[in-house]
């Protein structure tokens, strides 16, 4: 069982800002996927253009049909009634004549498209680009979902597979819960980067770009008005990627522990409960489930802090777009379509700056999840074969062991297990290694087997190395080389 101070211990990952290696070496993993993954881009900036066209039809429908049709019903409505018409007749007739053409979507002169029409025509033009849009979506999604869970199950098999090839050493000194974690709930903390990262970055980014290009085509004066709350935007997306990044590594590590804590007593349970240690334990888990609460709270305070002062700035640039822009419409240096396209781009705007701030927040989580991940995958095993490591020849039994010296690495420096071990066992002979609990047997046929290497001298087959240092030989054949030995379990003797 791991000790309280041991399951205390700080996550051994670096405290630097989230790199661009970092970023770039956890989406080296969606390179089986490059095709897809490049159509899903291209998915992604034809969908996002058919979303910026949307606002432009409804502009075009306002400024081309509606405003001219009711600026003309208006001027008719103020025409006077012909007075060189006589009679109630005549007069009834010349109103109704009047009040049939103040129908702005019916009366039009003749010639041209009339306002239902042309209204007719740009919704079905909206219409068709929703369709399109959606479909558009439709395969986009599909391809993301394809290459995220795909990187994520190949990023999955790579830790599973490293982690076989870790030496026993490894295992000694890291808990299993930690070990459980990177396999698992860290992988699961890459699954929104993987999957929607590159193509809400890329949306979020083109509609941005496209969305100020349209704003500044509409009227530069007041989109650099509305782009006034851009600094206080700035210095809080500043104090987010601060704070935030902190938090997050914070709320990994004790995740990370808590898992650890779990995993160790649920293993170890046999001796918790022997040794009545079930209150202890449980006040141990319930301080660390405590300052999990405490970390989980701190990191939603801080991004359920910043993304209501996003969408305060957004409130405001909307209430000086209305002002400002109702004001300019007036003086007829801005259309009523124009000030309507306005809004919605506006809300486009901070849709995205949104969206990167929730995802900037799974990426915090996941750089977090990223770091452990990868240096678990960085660290190397104990027991190495050179390049030049040959195969086993055929053994004729003979073990020796000259001069072993050996400890392991969670001892002290000065704590050998083994210490100048020298002997010798011929084929075929029989030895019984007796001693007291630690004494070193366990350690001997670890050595042998190659599950660890003694830190001085050395060890013989057939008067040959096991170290690679002398007579390389694979560690996998040397432990192929072993034999079982069947043991019968003794039988429960009956009262």
């Amino acid at each position: 069982m791991a000790t309280h101070d041991d399951i205390a211990l700080d996550e051994e990952f670096a405290q630097t800002k989230m790199r661009g290696s970092l970023v770039r070496r956890l989406f080296s993993y969606t390179g089986p996927y490059r095709r897809a993954f490049i159509w899903n881009l291209i998915l992604t900036v034809l969908a996002t253009a058919s979303t910026l066209l949307g606002p432009k039809l409804i502009q075009y429908g306002i400024d081309e049909y509606l405003t001219p049709a009711f600026a003309h019903v208006s001027a008719v409505r103020h025409e006077p009634v012909n007075q060189s018409i006589s009679g109630s007749v005549a007069q009834k007739e010349n109103r109704a004549s009047v009040a049939s053409s103040t129908d702005p979507l019916t009366y039009w002169p003749t010639g041209s498209l009339s306002p239902a029409r042309g209204i007719l025509i740009v919704s079905a033009l909206y219409l068709a680009n929703l369709l399109v849009g959606w479909a558009l979506s439709v395969v986009q999604v599909r391809a993301a979902i394809t290459i995220g869970q795909g990187a994520m199950n190949d990023l999955r098999l790579a830790v599973f597979e490293h982690i076989q090839r870790l030496s026993l050493s490894y295992f000694d000194r890291t808990h299993q819960g930690r070990i459980i974690a990177r396999a698992d709930s860290d992988v699961d903390a890459l699954d929104r980067v993987l999957t929607w990262g590159a193509t809400q970055a890329l949306s979020s980014l083109v509609t941005l770009v496209g969305v100020v290009a349209l704003l500044l085509h509409y009227d530069w004066r007041l989109c650099l008005a509305v782009c006034a709350v851009l600094v206080p935007l700035a210095w809080a997306t500043k104090w987010f990627h601060v704070r935030g990044r902190e938090a997050y590594r914070q709320l990994r590590g004790t995740m990370s522990r808590l898992t650890a804590s779990m995993a160790e007593n649920i293993s170890g349970m046999r001796v918790v409960q022997a040794l009545g240690r079930e209150t202890e334990n449980l006040r141990r888990f319930q301080a660390l489930h405590d300052d999990f609460t405490a970390r989980w709270v701190a990191s939603s305070r801080v991004f359920h802090t910043y993304m209501p002062f996003v969408g305060f700035l957004a409130g405001i640039s909307t209430a000086v777009l209305l002002g400002y822009g109702g004001w300019r419409v007036q003086h007829g240096a801005l259309t009523v379509g124009a000030l309507a396209a306005f809004v919605l781009y506006l809300g486009m705007f901070f849709g995205p700056i949104q969206t990167m701030g929730d995802l900037y927040n799974a990426m915090l989580s996941a750089a977090a999840s990223a770091e452990r991940i990868f240096a678990l995958l960085d660290t190397e095993p104990q027991v190495r074969d050179r390049a030049e490591a040959k195969a086993l020849p055929p053994l004729h039994g003979d073990v020796t062991f000259d001069d072993v010296s050996f400890r392991y690495e969670t001892t002290s420096a000065d704590q050998w297990v083994l210490r100048d071990i020298n002997f010798t066992v011929r084929a075929g002979e029989t030895v019984a290694l007796v001693g007291h609990t630690g004494s070193g047997k366990t350690s001997i046929i670890s050595l042998l087997a190659r599950f660890y290497e003694p830190q001085r001298g050395r060890i013989l087959l057939d008067s040959g190395s096991s170290r690679r240092e002398e007579a390389p030989f694979p560690s996998q054949v040397c432990q192929s080389a072993r034999g079982p030995v069947s043991q019968s379990a003794s039988e429960p003797v009956s009262q």
